[in-house]
């Protein structure tokens, strides 16, 4: 993609497929973890150097309790769990 528009049309079919779900302690709770990576090229207006950066946006998902969530979403707890636990040996 090259305009910011192309990059909010990628961003927003992103988000109307995550999940999201109520939990006992958040109405609007997202069931799923979010990575986006943008490369960004620039090019020096004075020569014809390039520049490539990387900018890493994560949202994740909060890790579940069933003591304080409760058992009706218990098994989806323990996935969402796993992931961060995979997550944090990358």
């Amino acid at each position: 993609v090259s305009t910011p528009e192309q990059v909010y049309a990628i961003l927003t079919k992103g988000e109307r497929r995550r999940q999201v779900g109520a939990t006992h302690l958040n109405q609007h709770s997202s069931r799923s973890h979010v990575m986006v990576r943008l490369w960004i090229e620039s090019t020096s207006v004075e020569s014809t150097a390039t520049r490539v950066s990387s900018l890493s946006l994560v949202d994740l998902a909060g890790s579940e309790s069933v003591k304080l969530n409760g058992t009706d979403r218990r098994e989806e707890g323990q996935y969402i769990n796993k992931s961060l636990m995979t997550l944090g040996q990358v």
